[in-house]
C-alpha cells in the first residue's frame, strides 16, 4: 500500500507512525562486486507490531520469512544475499540468505503475505528518474520516505554516507568513569563483566579520566593508581553511554592515549586490541608484549558497530594492561567518538538504521521527462513535458534551457593541458564555469493552454523556439512546493548532468569539390551517406585537435598508462535522435594511437544510468546496452589500409566456430566542431561534419558476458607489461578470486613443465583449441609467451570450475588488425607454447592431436573459397557504399589525411592471401613456423595450403564417401545416407567413433544480370516543346512520338556514333522504353551507365532515379540548359535502389538537355544492369559450420544413417561423415552430398492430428498454491493439447511445435499417440499437477514447452521436420474469440475437432465449460434421440431445442435491428446459424454479423447479431445443423 498526505504529517514525529511494512531499501549492485553486500530492507511505517511470518519474496528474489518474525513500529527488517558479510560490513543482523539474485539492470521485487497477497512490490530501474548511483558505486536504493509512493522513481534517491552528524559519545578525560584493580579476576566467568548486565561490587571505583600512575605523557592523574607497581598489571574499566533513537550508528572512531595496552569491549562484544597484547581470553596474569605510545593519541575507526550498540544505554569496558608488573607507569585516556558523513568517501548503503535521505516533508517528485519531436528539424519548436506530483501541492516548475550553437560547444568539465594530463592523470578535471552560464528559465504550466494537452493533469509544459540544425539544446527542471521544498532533475548523482536534444535536418549529400577517387566534383547522395549508422558528436575543435594529437606536443608516451587512458575530453554523443550528454572520450590502441596523420582510433565512455543499445550489422539492437564504444580507424599496425575487412571476418569467424569475440559494425562519424556541416569553397570537403567511418567493437565488460551467454567470471584485457591482473582487470566477478592470482597463475605458471592434470585443471584447452585454429588460419601471430611487450590482443576469462578456485582459462580474441597477410611475431601464446613447444616444433600428445583436428574440421567446413566469399562478400556490401566518400573526405585532406585504396583491394587481397599466396609486410618471420611464412607453402600457395600441410598426418584415418540411398526425390521424411567403410593406416580394430552432419545452405547469387543493353530502341520528342510531367509517366501515350535505336542524337559527341539522329537547336529532347523485370526479389540494386552530352535526368516509373550532371536541389524544366559541357568519353555509372522497379513490365524515361540551342551536338545511350542479392534466399548467410543436425560422436560403426526430419522442405543441404581412429585422430570430412529437400509423406498426421485445446491464459496462481510453490506465475500453468482424430496411432517422433511455443517432440515421454487420445504439453509440469491434483505426473502429460503463450493471441505452428505444416493458425483474445479463455479460466477448444478446422477463425474454437480448462478430457455435450422428433410436442425439433435454449429475440437500438439467442457453449454437434429472407423462400446468412456474446454460465452464452441489410430481409430465422 502507498500512503499519502496522513501519514507524511504523521513522520513529523521522531519515529514514522500510521502506516504500513513497505519495501524500504534496496541494495541492488554492491561494490565490489565480490562483496556480498545486496539486500533488501523492509520498514514498519504503522502503529502497530506486524508479524510477518510466511511472508515471501515471489519475484526478484526468492525467500520465506521464518515463523515468529514480527516488525516493531518503526523498526527495520533486512534480508540480505548474505547475513554474514551484512553483519561483518555493517554490524546488522539479517534474514537470508535469500535464493536469485536482484538484477543489476533493474526488474520487479514483490512481498506477498503469508496468504499470497500482494504487500508490496518495486519495479525499479537504472536511469532516471531512478537514482542512478545505486547502480555500482556503492550505494543502495533508498526510500526517501516510507509514506512516498515506493514504486515511483522519484520516491528514492542513492544513499549517501551516514547522514548523522558528528558527535563525542564520550569526551576525553570524561567523569563518570567506573574501575577495579586487576588483583583478581573481575568476574567469572572472566568475560561477564564487559556486558551490560554485569552488577558490579564493591571493587569498583568511580574516578574521572584519565586514570593510572606515574609518567605518562602529560596526563596527570588525580589521584593515581596506588599498589600497581609490583603488585599487578591490569586494571578494568566501564563506562555508561545512552545513543538516542534513530541514531545508532554504523561507525564509531575510538581517540586513546594508552601506557600499554588494552582490549576494547562493546555490549560484551571484543572490538579493539592493541597489536602488543596475545590473541585468546587474558587474564590478569597477562601483559603487554611492548611498550605503549603515550605521548600521541591514537585514533582507530569501528566498522559495523550497529551490529552490538542499541537505542538506550549501552556499556563501554576496556580491559588495561601493563608490560610488566615492575612498569614505573600505566595509564589511559580515552574519547569515543561518532564520526561524521565523509563527503569525499564512497557512498554506503544503510540496512537496519534511517535512510540516509530521509525526509520527513518530501520533495516534489518529477519523473516522465520527456521532449518532442525526439530530434526536431532546423526551426521547429519543441514541447518539454514532465510529470510532477507533490503532496503538499506544487508551486512553480521551471525549464532552464541553455542553447549550444553548432561550433560553440560548452563543455561541462575543462580538458587538462597535456603537460597536466601526463602528470596528473588521476586527478579529476575541473568544471567548467560556462557550462552553468547562458541558461534560460521558462515556466511549464498545467492549466490546459499552449501545448499543454490537459489542464490538471499533473503533466508541465513548456515549448522552446526551435534553433537552426545541429545546435545542442540542454534543459534541467526545477520544482519548488508550495512549503518551499525544492528538487531538480536530473538528480545530484547523474552523470549526465542534464537532458538535452540535437536540432537536426538529416544527413546531407556530401560533395567532394576539389579531390574525389571518382572525379571531381563528384556528389554523395544522402542516402549513399546514409547507407551505415551515423554517431554524431559535438566537441569543442580544440580538445578534438588536442585528443586526436596530430601536433607531437599532444601525444603521450606509450609507457604513461594512466595517461593515456584517462578520458580527458568530453562530448555530447547523438545516436538515433538522442543525446548523450557528457560522455568522455579519449584515443586507444597502443602502437598504433599516433601513427599517420589521418583517422584516429577513439572510444568512448557513456553515463552510467544512460547507455545506448547500439544496432548490429543487420540493423537489430544488441542484447545489451554498451557503456564503451571502442572505434577502429581501420588501419593495420603495419600501415596497411583494411576498411575493418579483416577484423569484422576474424570477429565473425570466431563468434560462428564457438570463441565468443567482440562483436563488430560499422558506422560513420559526424564531428561537429564547427560552425557548417558541408563548407563551401576548396577545402569544404574536408572541414565539415564528416569523419569518415569507423568500426565499433563491443567492449570486454559485464554486458559482454551477459551478450556472449558467458557464466560470471573474472575478465582480463592484456596489456603490455602489465601483470599484475587487476589493473587489466575488466569484470570480478562476485564468487571468483579478487586478488587477480588467476591471471598471474597462468602468466607465470603455464609452461611446458605443468603436468596434464594442471594444465586441465586451468586451461580449457577445447576452447583453446577453437580460439587457436582461426588465429592459425588468418595468421593473427602478433603475441609471444613472455610478460614483456607481447602480452596483449587478448584476453583471459576464466570460466568457473568447481575443483579449481582460480576458474579454467578461456583466450578470446582482440586487435586482430593485422592478419590476412600483414603479420608481426610467431603466434605462440602460453598455451601454445605448452602444446607445441616454444620453438613450435615438439608436439605434446593428446593436446596437439586435439588441436589439429579442430583445425582440419575448420579447414573443411570454414576454409573454403565458397564460405570464405560468404563472410567477406555480405561484409563488403555493408561498408561498401560509403567507401569512395570517405576515401574522398581524407585523400590529401586539410588538418589530417591519408590515402586509402578501393575496398575490391582489401577484400581481393584477402582473398589472395586465403587461396593464393603471395608476399606481405612482415610476412616472413622467424618465429612462425617455415610452411607458414611468406617464403613457404603459405605465401607461395595461399594459406589453405599452409592449412593443409598443418594437419597432414600419415596416421589419419582414410577420408571417407558419402552417398545417397534413401527414397527418391529426397524426400523429408525419407533421407538416407551411406557412408564408405572405416579404413586406418594403422590397421584394423582401431576404429573409435564416426559422426554424421547435415548443415542448410543459401541459395547463392551475387552475378550481375544485363536488363537494357546498349543499342535500345526508345520513342522520343525532339520538338523542343514543353511536356511537363506527364511524359514520364507509365500510363502517358507516345504513340505519335519518333522512334529509334540508340545511340541518338547529333553532331559529335566524342564517346558515340549515332544510329539515330534527332533534331538540332533544342534544349531538351524526350525519350522512353520500357525494360521487364523478373524475379525483383533478388535483386539488390540497378546500375544506370550513361554517356550524355551535355546533361540527362532519368525517371523509373515516374520516380526521378538519376541526375547527371546536374545538381541535386535545381530546379528543372524543359527549357532549363545543361550547365557546362559534359565529358563526352567516359560512361557516369549510377547505382539505384530497386524499390523503383516493379515486377514486369517499367519505364525508363529519360530527358536530355543540352548546353544551348546553338550547340554543335547533343546525345545519349544508357545501359541498364542489376546486381543480385548475394543470398538468393534473403535473410543472414547460413555457413556450413552451423549445422541443423549432427549425429554426435557414434562408437558403434555403421554405414546407413536414417536422417530425422530435420530439414525443410524445397531447402538445399548438404551431408558429411567423418571417422576418429583409436589414438583420437579424426579424419577429414567426407566431400558433401549436396541435395534439395522434397516434400514428405505426411498424410496421416494431416488427416489425425489437431491442437485441440489451449490453456493460453490461465487464472493466477492462487494463495493455496503459492504457498506450495512460492516462485509460481501465471504462465507456469499454460498447457497446450494435441488430439488424434484419425484411425491409426501416429508417431511424434518427427514433429515440432515450431511457432508459438518451442517443443521437440523427439524428447517426449511417449512416442506415439493413440486414435482418440489426448495429450499434453505444458509450461511448469510441477505447476500443471499441483493445480491438478496429481502427485505423480499422468501419462497424458509428455513434456514442457518452452517460451510462453501469449495472452494477446499469437500464431502457433505445428510442424513435421523442420518447418512442414501440419497444423499453422492463429488464435487471439479479442473478440469474438470466446473471452472465458482469456484469464477467466476456460481453455479455448477447437469445436469438433474431427472436422480439421484450419483454428483460423474464431467460430472454430469455444471456451472450455469443464474446471480449469478440462485438460485431456472432452466437455463437449452428444445428443442422443431423434433430432427431428418433437418430443415435447411444441413444434420444435429435439434437436433445435437441445442446442438453443432461448427463442430468437428482436430488439431495436437506433433503427439497427439486434436479434438475440441463448445457446448451449458446448453443444459442439450442432451448428447454428441466424439467417435472413425477403420471401421465406430463399435463406441466407449474409445479412447479418455477430456482434456479441457474453456468458450468464459456464454452460451457456448469450449471442447477438446485428442486421446488415434490415431492407431486403424482413424475415429472419434459426437453423441448427448436425455437424
Amino acid at each position: 500500500m502507498k500512503f499519502g498526505n496522513a501519514i507524511l504529517c504523521a513522520l513529523l514525529a521522531s519515529a514514522p507512525v500510521g502506516g504500513q511494512v513497505v519495501i524500504n531499501e534496496i541494495h541492488y549492485n554492491s561494490e565490489p562486486n565480490t562483496s556480498a553486500e545486496e539486500f533488501v530492507e523492509l520498514f514498519n511505517a504503522g502503529p502497530d507490531e506486524v508479524d510477518v511470518s510466511g511472508w515471501f519474496f515471489q519475484q526478484g528474489i526468492n525467500f520465506t520469512i521464518p515463523p515468529n518474525t514480527k516488525i516493531a513500529s518503526g523498526a527495520f527488517l533486512v534480508i540480505s544475499e548474505d547475513p554474514a558479510t551484512l553483519l561483518a560490513n555493517f554490524g546488522v543482523t539479517a534474514l537470508g540468505p535469500y535464493s536469485g539474485a536482484l538484477s543489476g539492470d533493474g526488474e520487479t521485487v514483490e512481498l506477498r503475505s503469508a496468504g499470497g497477497q500482494t504487500v508490496d512490490e518495486v519495479s525499479y530501474g537504472v536511469g532516471f528518474p531512478w537514482p542512478v548511483g545505486a547502480s555500482g558505486s556503492g550505494s543502495s536504493m533508498e526510500l526517501i520516505n516510507p509514506g512516498l509512493d515506493n514504486d515511483l522513481g522519484a520516491a528514492w534517491r542513492s544513499s549517501r554516507q551516514s547522514g548523522l552528524s558528528e558527535a563525542t559519545i564520550i569526551a576525553e578525560s570524561a567523569d563518570g568513569w567506573r574501575w577495579r584493580k586487576g588483583e583478581t579476576e573481575a568476574s567469572n566467568p572472566i568475560k561477564d563483566w564487559t556486558g551490560e548486565s554485569f552488577v558490579e561490587d564493591g571493587t569498583w571505583t568511580t574516578q574521572t579520566m584519565p586514570i593510572g600512575y606515574g609518567g605518562v605523557g602529560s596526563q596527570v592523574f588525580t589521584p593515581p593508581i596506588s599498589g600497581m607497581q609490583g603488585q599487578f598489571t591490569s586494571v578494568f574499566f566501564r563506562r555508561s553511554f545512552t545513543v538516542a533513537s534513530g541514531e545508532v550508528p554504523q561507525k564509531l572512531l575510538l581517540r586513546y592515549l594508552l601506557d600499554d595496552g588494552m582490549v576494547v569491549f562493546l555490549n560484551g562484544t571484543e572490538v579493539f586490541r592493541s597489536s602488543n597484547l596475545p590473541g585468546g581470553d587474558l587474564t590478569i596474569s597477562d601483559r603487554a608484549n611492548s611498550n605503549g605510545d603515550e605521548n600521541n593519541w591514537i585514533e582507530e575507526e569501528l566498522i559495523g558497530t550497529a551490529a552490538y550498540l542499541h537505542e538506550g544505554e549501552n556499556t563501554l569496558a576496556i580491559h588495561g594492561f601493563n608490560n610488566g608488573s615492575g612498569s614505573s607507569d600505566f595509564g589511559l585516556n580515552f574519547e569515543l567518538i561518532r564520526p561524521g558523513p565523509d563527503l569525499e568517501a564512497p557512498p554506503i548503503p544503510s540496512p537496519g538504521a534511517q535512510n540516509t535521505v530521509y525526509s520527513v516533508t518530501a520533495p516534489p517528485a518529477i519523473r516522465q521527462v520527456d521532449h518532442s519531436p525526439k530530434q526536431p528539424m532546423a526551426g521547429e519548436t519543441t514541447v518539454i513535458t514532465a510529470k510532477v506530483t507533490d503532496p503538499d501541492g506544487v508551486g512553480s516548475v521551471t525549464v532552464e534551457v541553455q542553447t549550444v550553437a553548432p561550433g560553440a560547444y560548452v563543455p561541462a568539465f575543462l580538458a587538462k593541458t597535456t603537460t597536466v594530463l601526463r602528470s596528473q592523470p588521476n586527478a579529476p578535471r575541473d568544471p567548467n564555469p560556462a557550462y552553468e552560464q547562458n541558461w534560460v528559465n521558462y515556466e511549464m504550466k498545467d492549466d490546459g493552454s499552449g501545448p499543454d494537452e490537459i489542464a490538471g493533469d499533473g503533466v508541465y509544459t513548456a515549448a522552446i523556439s526551435g534553433e537552426v540544425s545541429r545546435t545542442l539544446v540542454r534543459y534541467r527542471i526545477t520544482v519548488i512546493d508550495l512549503l518551499g521544498a525544492e528538487q531538480r532533475v536530473p538528480y545530484a548523482d547523474d552523470p549526465k548532468l542534464n537532458f538535452a536534444y540535437f536540432h537536426y535536418d538529416g544527413i546531407p549529400e556530401y560533395v567532394a569539390g576539389t579531390r574525389s577517387v571518382l572525379g571531381v566534383p563528384h556528389t554523395y547522395s544522402a542516402e549513399t551517406m546514409s547507407s551505415v549508422a551515423s554517431y554524431h558528436i559535438l566537441t569543442t575543435a580544440a580538445n578534438f585537435d588536442q585528443a586526436v594529437a596530430y601536433s607531437g606536443g599532444n601525444q603521450i608516451p606509450r609507457n604513461e598508462y594512466d595517461a593515456r587512458s584517462a578520458y580527458n575530453w568530453s562530448c555530447s554523443f547523438v545516436y538515433e535522435g538522442k543525446v548523450y550528454d557528457h560522455v568522455q572520450y579519449r584515443l586507444r590502441q597502443r602502437n598504433a594511437r599516433y601513427s599517420g596523420s589521418g583517422k584516429r582510433s577513439l572510444k568512448f565512455r557513456f553515463n552510467r544510468g544512460d547507455y545506448p543499445i547500439f544496432r548490429d550489422r543487420e540493423g537489430n539492437k544488441y542484447p545489451k546496452p554498451w557503456k564503451y564504444l571502442a572505434t577502429h580507424k581501420m588501419i593495420g599496425s603495419r600501415g596497411h589500409f583494411t576498411w575493418g575487412m579483416d577484423q569484422a571476418t576474424n570477429h565473425l569467424m570466431w563468434n560462428l566456430t564457438g570463441t565468443p569475440a567482440p562483436h563488430t559494425h560499422w558506422f560513420q562519424l559526424r564531428v561537429v566542431r564547427n560552425a557548417e556541416e558541408a563548407p563551401a569553397g576548396a577545402n569544404g570537403q574536408y572541414l565539415g561534419d564528416y569523419y569518415g567511418m569507423l568500426l565499433a567493437l563491443e567492449e570486454y565488460d559485464k554486458r559482454f558476458l551477459d551478450t556472449h551467454g558467458l557464466e560470471k567470471g573474472n575478465l582480463y584485457k592484456l596489456i603490455s607489461g602489465r601483470t599484475d591482473g587487476l589493473s587489466v582487470q575488466r569484470y570480478q566477478a562476485a564468487d571468483a578470486v579478487d586478488d587477480g592470482t588467476d591471471f598471474t597463475t597462468i602468466i607465470n605458471q603455464l609452461r611446458p613443465a605443468r603436468d596434464d592434470a594442471w594444465l586441465d585443471e586451468h586451461v580449457n584447452f577445447d576452447s583453446w583449441n577453437h580460439y587457436h585454429a582461426v588465429v592459425d588460419m588468418i595468421r593473427h601471430y602478433d603475441v609471444q609467451p613472455n610478460t614483456g611487450e607481447h602480452l596483449k590482443n587478448r584476453a583471459y576469462y576464466f570460466e568457473p570450475s568447481a575443483t579449481n578456485p582460480l576458474g579454467r582459462l578461456n583466450v578470446l580474441p582482440w586487435d586482430s588488425d593485422t592478419s590476412w597477410g600483414p603479420n608481426w611475431n610467431g603466434g605462440i601464446d602460453f598455451p601454445m607454447q605448452v602444446v607445441f613447444g616454444s620453438g613450435n616444433n615438439n608436439p605434446r600428445e593428446p593436446y596437439s592431436i586435439d588441436y589439429l583436428n579442430v583445425v582440419r574440421e575448420m579447414r573443411d567446413l570454414i576454409w573454403t573459397e565458397e564460405q570464405i566469399d560468404l563472410m567477406i562478400d555480405p561484409l563488403a556490401a555493408i561498408v561498401g557504399p560509403q567507401v569512395s566518400a570517405d576515401r574522398d573526405r581524407w585523400i590529401a585532406g586539410v588538418g589530417g589525411s591519408q590515402t586509402s585504396p578501393a575496398l575490391e583491394t582489401v577484400t581481393n587481397d584477402m582473398k589472395k592471401f586465403a587461396f593464393d599466396g603471395g608476399s606481405w609486410v612482415g610476412g616472413t618471420n622467424g618465429l612462425m613456423k617455415p610452411i607458414s611464412n611468406d617464403n613457404g607453402i603459405s605465401g607461395q600457395q595461399g594459406r589453405d595450403a599452409y592449412l593443409d600441410a598443418l594437419v597432414a598426418d600419415p596416421l589419419l584415418p582414410a577420408k571417407p564417401t558419402i552417398s545417397y540411398s534413401g527414397a527418391a526425390g529426397f524426400p523429408q521424411d525419407g533421407l538416407a545416407f551411406t557412408s564408405s567403410a572405416f579404413s586406418d593406416p594403422q590397421g584394423a580394430g582401431t576404429f573409435e567413433a564416426m559422426e554424421w552432419r547435415v548443415s542448410e545452405l543459401n541459395q547463392i547469387g551475387g552475378g550481375e544480370r544485363e536488363i537494357m543493353p546498349g543499342g535500345r530502341t526508345w520513342s522520343f520528342l525532339d520538338d523542343g516543346s514543353d511536356q511537363g510531367t506527364a511524359w514520364k509517366e507509365t500510363g502517358f501515350d507516345d504513340a505519335g512520338w519518333n522512334t529509334g535505336a540508340a545511340p541518338l542524337g547529333f553532331g559529335g559527341v566524342t564517346g558515340l556514333i549515332f544510329d539515330t539522329t534527332t533534331e538540332r537547336n533544342i534544349i531538351t529532347a524526350y525519350f522512353r522504353t520500357t525494360v521487364n523485370v523478373s524475379d525483383l526479389d533478388s535483386l539488390e540494386s540497378f546500375t544506370f551507365k550513361i554517356l550524355t552530352d551535355d546533361a540527362a535526368v532519368i525517371w523509373v516509373n515516374g520516380e526521378e532515379a538519376v541526375r547527371d550532371s546536374f545538381t541535386s536541389n535545381q530546379e528543372i524544366n524543359y527549357d532549363t540548359p545543361a550547365a557546362v559541357n559534359a565529358n563526352e568519353t567516359e560512361y557516369a555509372e549510377y547505382v539505384v535502389d530497386a524499390s523503383l522497379f516493379v515486377e514486369g513490365e517499367n519505364l525508363i524515361a529519360v530527358e536530355v538537355h543540352n548546353r544551348s540551342t546553338s550547340s554543335g551536338d547533343m546525345g545519349f545511350e544508357v545501359t541498364l544492369s542489376a546486381s543480385e542479392k548475394l543470398i538468393l534466399d534473403g535473410g543472414p548467410p547460413r555457413f556450413e559450420w552451423d549445422a541443423d543436425w549432427e549425429s554426435g560422436e557414434l562408437t558403434s560403426f555403421s554405414a546407413q544413417l536414417d536422417l530425422p526430419s530435420v530439414t525443410r522442405v524445397d531447402r538445399p543441404y548438404r551431408a558429411r561423415v567423418r571417422h576418429q581412429d583409436n589414438t583420437g585422430r579424426w579424419s577429414n570430412w567426407s566431400d558433401p552430398l549436396e541435395f534439395t529437400v522434397g516434400t514428405p509423406t505426411i498424410q496421416p498426421w494431416l488427416d489425425g492430428l489437431v491442437v485441440s485445446k489451449i490453456m493460453y491464459h490461465p487464472l493466477p496462481p492462487t494463495v493455496a498454491e503459492l504457498l506450495a510453490m512460492p516462485e509460481l506465475e501465471e504462465g507456469d500453468f499454460e498447457w497446450i493439447e494435441i488430439m488424434n482424430v484419425g484411425a491409426v496411432p501416429l508417431a511424434l517422433g518427427e514433429l515440432r511445435f515450431t511457432k508459438g511455443v518451442e517443443f521437440d517432440f523427439v524428447t517426449a515421454s511417449k512416442s506415439t499417440i493413440a486414435p482418440g487420445e489426448r495429450l499434453l504439453i505444458v509450461s511448469n509440469i510441477d505447476a500443471f499437477n499441483l493445480r491438478y491434483g496429481f502427485a505423480v505426473t499422468p501419462d497424458h502429460v509428455i513434456g514442457e514447452f518452452s517460451k510462453a503463450l501469449s495472452n494477446d493471441g499469437e500464431r502457433m505452428k505445428l510442424s513435421f521436420g523442420a518447418g512442414t505444416a501440419i497444423r499453422d493458425f492463429e488464435y487471439n483474445d479479442a473478440f469474438p474469440w470466446a473471452a472465458p479463455a482469456d484469464g477467466l479460466g476456460s481453455s479455448l477448444v477447437l469445436i469438433s475437432p474431427g472436422s480439421l478446422a484450419s483454428g483460423n477463425e474464431a467460430s472454430h474454437w469455444r471456451a472450455s465449460v469443464a474446471d480449469q480448462g478440462g485438460p485431456a478430457a472432452d466437455d463437449a455435450l452428444a445428443f442422443a434421440g431423434d433430432p427431428n422428433g418433437d418430443d415435447n410436442g411444441n413444434g420444435l425439433t429435439n434437436f433445435l431445442e437441445y442446442a438453443v435454449l432461448s427463442d430468437l429475440e428482436i430488439s431495436v437500438v437506433d433503427s439497427v435491428i439486434f436479434l438475440s439467442f441463448t445457446k448451449k457453449v458446448n453443444a459442439d454437434d450442432a451448428l447454428i446459424e441466424v439467417q435472413g429472407s425477403s420471401s421465406l423462400g430463399e435463406w441466407s446468412s449474409e445479412a447479418v454479423t455477430l456482434e456479441s456474446e457474453v456468458y450468464p454460465s459456464d454452460l451457456e452464452s448469450r449471442v447477438t447479431y446485428r442486421v446488415t441489410d434490415s431492407v431486403a430481409k424482413e424475415f429472419f430465422r434459426l437453423r441448427v445443423i448436425e455437424r
